[in-house]
């Protein structure tokens, strides 16, 4: 116990010093709360929205910076320089593994191992680098992989909006160059479950036999047959050559995805592939002439049902050429130079349920003919990012099933009376960023079935009553921004009306009406304004009285039932954005007692932050929050009792802002406060704010991002956390933390001295003595005898002492010797090292019984010292030697203290014949009685 209290001691001022400004190298971050701070997350995530991941430096230790998350982050993203064995094996629930390694990159064997559940392996290289290439990396232990994306780091170059084209720089690449496929198949052979492998940023060639490979198997067809790859997605790869039969092993694909490449598609029709579900193929450098024609011919062969050719520079489109693309049931087309599209297409295409045109040239659609009688099964239809002005009459006569519509971002001026008429089982209708100007009462009469109506970036002049009035089954409504006063009541929507959004443009009030209404339908539950002025009458009743989301942007002046908004009026909101321009007409925000708010999110309230009368307060009673966003706030003092009610505050976030203090202990009250990120913030020089750094490194589980914030004084800046560490003074933790390391390592280290050597110390401090006594000259006093010799020796020739030494000493006589003997006569309790002592000094003299057990034993070997001590401090002849065995002077010189006294002759020799024991006895009372001076000898 008492070695675990000073371990733990220990630890716990390790922390408080090495963790007083902690320099992370890993940011964790929580998507699903994340999402709410409305900035955008520094990577791509594939996992679900509530899960955790990390960012991570170089050599990062991920033990060190996780803590106990380590069984809490499911993704990684690190610069990497070396992959040890069982790397990330602590981070046993990690699902998404993305790996950016350095030229300098080395990856040992088993370096995955203890992955069981990751899914998804990303791995950039450099494949310039020697031996750093896939087929040289194992991927042992990861039993669950599902996903492999290996990229190198070709310098490649291509810009997908002026030309789909790109290009190498560097000498030409030939197949010489390329990677040999059936290699990296071998290298993953044992990735059973893996379906999907990606390979970018590099050349490959696929070849239907592979050469001899070391370690491997002669023929990569039984690493291939062992493989349940069903997607291959190539990225960029320049060199691209496809054998036949190459791909035999892996006949029925549910995807093929080739982008940026300079494949030869027909090559694959050779390639062993018998049906393929998804073919993508996108950019291609290497186009024929009758390119759509051939990827047609491809998608017959292999039975594809979902087609995607994007960005091939495709600018017209005949019968002929989709002719073979009949059994598609989707089609994507976007990103090319389509003109124009005609009736064919859909007559064509009779199974098509899917059709994207986006980002092309079209000017006008003409899908459906007039005198065509057809129906399509079409229920989804992009044609977003065209040029279209407008909308024949009956244009979608022959796709009556359509669900989805997007003609977002044309040119749209108006809606005729009669373009939507056949689609009345629509149900989502985008018209954003158009120019419509007007919405005639029929604009939409006959879309009965839309739920979802997007009519936002349209600068909008008039809307005719009852231009809504067939869209009973509307849930989510976008609209705006409005030029002219705008009436709006819901009270025909609110039956099903779930999202209401509105923007208004400046000068002009945009009023919102919602009347009492005893429906049972599904009541309103989020409203986006963005504008400048909003009257909203009604806010005590439904539908508004029941919100559950609030957006309010740019907002000037913002009144309920004619005065200034108070939140508190929303006793059901749980999240709230609201953003202020200017600062004549907003005044206060009130927000305390919102006690189902979860998220909260302010924007340039700098006006209304400066003249409150106490801050403090603004976030009373906010019991729920877990998100709190504050950006340009204006709080320039952020205090404990501003946080005291955030009892359930997980994120916090910053931003754009100065902070002039942030009060000792502001974040005391918020136990669950595990995400703490600070971005574009000018603090205060000062060292009252250093204690943000030592709270987070005692709280378990606390994520700060501090290290690119910076401080002000005078006129220049600094990075913030370099001044704390240069400029402020050692705190009273890191004082506690120099006293008390420094008492304990010298307890730790007198401990193990004493366990370890504890009789060695007691010898040297009498050996310090007695030089000191010599040097001085001082002589010891003298101890009065109580015995008259010290018997040293083994326990294993007690038998010998006892049966001999102490009968003739002690029972036969005149004269009748006292003998001390350890194991008779030492003082019980009292420490063995001071018995020795003691009894040596209470003895006229000390009788060495020399043999080899007494030469290995430690005990008999601090005995001998002692008794040597007293010869020397008392320059009298103490000490006697008597040999029971045959030991010669070359083992005994290996015992140079024994060997010194040895030289000086004063020993006894055990006589084996009997006649001369006598002799011997007597030989040895007169030496115990004689006191001899030693002052010649003395030198040990």
């Amino acid at each position: 116990m008492t070695w675990l209290l000073v371990v733990t001691l220990l630890a716990t001022d390790f922390i408080w010093f090495t963790l007083c400004l902690p320099s992370q190298k890993c940011i964790t971050y929580n998507a699903s709360l994340y999402k709410y701070t409305k900035q955008k997350l520094p990577v791509s995530s594939p996992l679900p929205e509530d899960s955790v991941f990390a960012i991570c430096d170089a050599d990062a230790d991920y033990e060190h910076e996780f803590k106990e998350r380590l069984t809490v982050v499911q993704g990684l993203w690190s610069t990497i320089n070396t992959v040890k064995p069982s790397h990330f094996a602590k981070l046993s629930h990690l699902k998404f593994l993305h790996l950016n390694v350095s030229n300098n990159f080395s990856i040992s064997h088993e370096a995955f191992w203890g992955l069981d559940k990751l899914e998804t392996l990303f791995l950039v290289l450099n494949w310039k680098v020697k031996n750093n290439t896939p087929e040289n990396i194992a991927f042992a232990g990861l039993y669950n992989l599902e996903n492999l994306v290996i990229y190198g780091t070709q310098p490649f170059i291509y810009n997908s909006l002026s030309s789909p084209s790109f290009l190498w720089k560097g000498p030409a690449l030939s197949e010489m160059d390329a990677l040999d496929m059936c290699k990296i198949f071998c290298s993953i052979r044992n990735l059973v479950k893996i379906r999907h492998l990606e390979l970018g940023n590099s050349t490959i060639v696929l070849k239907k036999n592979c050469s001899v490979m070391q370690d491997a198997v002669s023929d990569d067809s039984e690493c291939r047959s062992q493989l349940n790859i069903t997607q291959f997605t190539f990225i960029g790869i320049y060199f691209f050559k496809v054998e036949a039969d190459s791909l035999r092993n892996f006949q029925h694909l549910e995807s093929f995805n080739v982008s940026f490449s300079n494949i030869d598609i027909s090559q694959l029709l050779d390639s062993g592939i018998q049906t393929i579900n998804n073919l993508s193929i996108s950019y291609l450098s290497n186009r024929h002439t009758d390119f759509m024609k051939r990827v047609c011919h491809a998608s017959q062969k292999f039975q594809v049902k979902h087609l995607t050719i994007k960005g091939d520079h495709i600018h017209n489109l005949t019968m002929k050429d989709i002719q073979k693309c009949q059994f598609l049931e989707s089609l994507d087309l976007a990103e090319n130079i389509l003109t124009h599209i005609k009736s064919f297409i859909i007559s064509t295409l009779q199974r098509l349920m899917v059709l994207s045109l986006r980002d092309n040239r079209l000017r006008f659609v003409q899908l459906c003919h007039n005198s065509t009688v057809f129906s399509s099964p079409l229920m989804y239809l992009d044609l977003s990012k065209n040029a279209i002005r407008s909308i024949a009459q009956r244009q979608f006569s022959c796709i009556t099933g359509l669900q989805y519509l997007n003609l977002a971002g044309n040119r749209l001026r108006s809606i005729g009376k009669l373009s939507f008429c056949e689609l009345e089982r629509l149900k989502e209708l985008n018209l954003s960023n158009n120019k419509l100007v007007t919405l005639e009462d029929h604009a939409f009469e006959h879309l009965h079935s839309l739920s979802l109506l997007n009519i936002r970036e349209n600068y909008i002049d008039h809307i005719s009553d009852g231009a809504f009035r067939s869209q009973s089954k509307l849930q989510e409504l976008y609209l705006g921004p409005l030029q002219d006063n705008f009436y709006l009541d819901i009270s025909e929507f609110q039956d099903n009306l779930t999202v209401l959004s509105l923007e208004g443009t400046q000068k002009k009030t945009i009023t919102v009406v919602g009347t009492n209404t005893t429906s049972k339908g599904t009541p309103l539950h989020t409203l986006k304004l963005f504008g400048v002025s909003f009257d909203i009458y009604g806010c005590h009743r439904p539908p508004f009285v029941t919100l559950k989301e609030i957006h309010i942007s740019r907002m000037q002046q913002l009144k309920c039932d004619g005065h200034d908004i108070d939140f508190r009026t929303f006793k059901h909101l749980e999240q709230l954005y609201f953003h202020v321009m200017g600062k004549k007409n907003t005044k206060t925000i009130n927000v305390s007692g919102l006690n189902k708010l979860k998220v909260l999110y302010l924007k340039d309230i700098f006006f209304v932050s400066q003249h409150m009368e106490n801050s403090d307060l603004m976030f009373q009673g906010l019991i729920n929050l877990e998100v709190l966003t504050l950006v340009n706030s204006g709080f320039l003092y952020f205090t404990p009792v501003m946080f005291k009610d955030l009892i359930s505050l997980k994120l916090l976030a910053l931003k754009d802002q100065r902070i002039t203090t942030l009060a000792f202990g502001t974040f005391d009250h918020c136990p669950q406060l595990s995400y703490i990120f600070f971005f574009k913030i000018i603090f205060q020089c000062d060292c009252q704010n250093a204690w943000l750094g030592q709270w987070a490194a005692t709280k378990r589980g606390i994520t700060l991002k501090l290290d690119n914030e910076v401080c002000a004084a005078m006129y220049h800046k600094t990075n913030l956390v370099n001044f704390l560490d240069k400029t402020c003074e050692a705190p009273i933790e890191f004082i506690f933390f120099l006293g008390t390391t420094g008492f304990l390592v010298l307890f730790v280290t007198f401990t193990l001295l004493y366990v370890k050597t504890g009789w060695y110390i007691v010898y040297l401090i009498y050996i310090i003595r007695a030089k000191l006594s010599v040097f001085m000259g001082v002589r010891p006093k003298k101890m009065q005898c109580k015995y008259d010799v010290f018997v040293s020796c083994s326990n294993k020739d007690e038998f010998w002492v006892i049966h001999e030494l102490l009968p003739n000493l002690e029972g036969k006589g005149p004269p009748f010797l006292k003998v001390c003997l350890h194991n008779r006569d030492f003082e019980l309790g009292k420490g063995i090292i001071d018995n020795i002592v003691d009894s040596i000094y209470s003895c006229r003299k000390t009788i060495c019984v020399i043999t080899r057990h007494y030469l290995r034993s430690e005990w008999c070997s601090l005995e001998m010292r002692m008794a040597t001590y007293r010869l020397l401090t008392e320059s009298q002849d103490f000490l006697v030697l008597l040999f029971l065995e045959k030991i010669s002077p070359y083992e005994i010189s290996g015992f140079h203290r024994l060997a010194r006294v040895f030289k000086r002759n004063r020993y006894l020799d055990w006589p084996e014949e009997r006649k001369n024991q006598l002799i011997f006895w007597e030989r040895l009372k007169r030496t115990i009685q004689k006191t001899g001076n030693a002052s010649e000898e003395t030198k040990i």
